[in-house]
């Protein structure tokens, strides 16, 4: 087996003060993993995002051969799901399932944020890797970037998620995820942690995720187009919020699944 050199995982609690002084409003309160080096294929160890509500994973060295995933768990760290995100540089657009190479302090934003995370390499030429994660509490975008040397106009994604369904489908079954609600009526005002919906499917046969929104939580209309889900293929989809309530909806394809996740989230961006 090979050697792998990796720091360990020592969150350290920024407190009011400490944010007030590093952004000039305080507020919420963050928390930063210390910097982890891999040096071959492996995964960092992982981390609870119980009492935060965004993560985002700051690249602070990396070579070319080197391939970085984001993974996340919603069953304890059993089971790890590929997670989508998008890069905080206004210059990278879309949405990546890795990311080969990158310079010093890139910037990754998962699209969603489960219960158990991770970082890790697929792929390593012989350089080094290193990664430092932030988590926060509370919908203000201000807090997390504070603590992010060399950054500027960044904002971490405040995100409330729910755990729709693990539960295997049957050849050809729909799953119809909860209901999720605003709480906010047509002309009434804004959320700030609720400005997007969002959908994650994966499934180990092929299918297709919806999303579907109602002013009345009594009649649903599609929001989304189907969009197809290959196997072991993760796909999220996102729609800007213009209605008071949301959910998902997964059709399976003609094969019994054997491994099923959906979850759906509220975020800021």
């Amino acid at each position: 087996m090979p050697q792998t050199n990796r720091s360990h995982p020592t969150p350290v609690e920024l407190g009011d003060a400490t944010i007030a002084a590093l952004n000039g409003a305080g507020g919420a309160d963050a928390a930063v993993i210390a910097p982890v080096t891999l040096s071959s294929v492996a995964f960092a160890e992982p981390f609870s995002t119980e009492g935060y509500g965004a993560v985002i994973f700051q690249v602070t060295a990396n070579v070319s051969g080197n391939t970085i995933v984001v993974q996340g768990s919603n069953d304890g760290g059993t089971t790890w799901i590929n997670i989508p995100f998008r890069l905080a540089d206004a210059a990278t657009l879309g949405s990546f399932l890795s990311l080969a190479g990158s310079p010093g302090a890139a910037l990754i934003i998962p699209s969603i944020v489960m219960p158990r995370m991770r970082w890790g390499l697929t792929a390593q030429s012989g350089g080094n890797t290193t990664v430092a994660v932030g988590l926060k509490r509370g919908v203000d975008q201000n807090t997390l970037t504070a603590f992010i040397s060399n950054t500027v106009g960044v904002s971490a994604l405040a995100v409330t998620f729910w755990n729709e369904s693990t539960t295997a489908l049957t050849a050809g079954a729909t799953f119809t995820g909860t209901s999720r609600d605003t709480g906010a009526t047509a002309g009434s005002g804004t959320f700030g942690n609720r400005a997007y919906f969002n959908a994650f499917a994966f499934a180990d046969q092929a299918g297709n995720v919806r999303i579907e929104v109602s002013n009345d939580n009594s009649t649903w209309r599609r929001a989304t187009a189907d969009q197809a889900v290959a196997a072991n293929t993760p796909v999220t989809l996102s729609i800007p919020v213009m209605t008071r309530h949301h959910r998902v909806v997964y059709v399976n394809g003609g094969t019994n699944q054997g491994a099923f996740m959906c979850n759906t989230s509220y975020s800021a961006a």
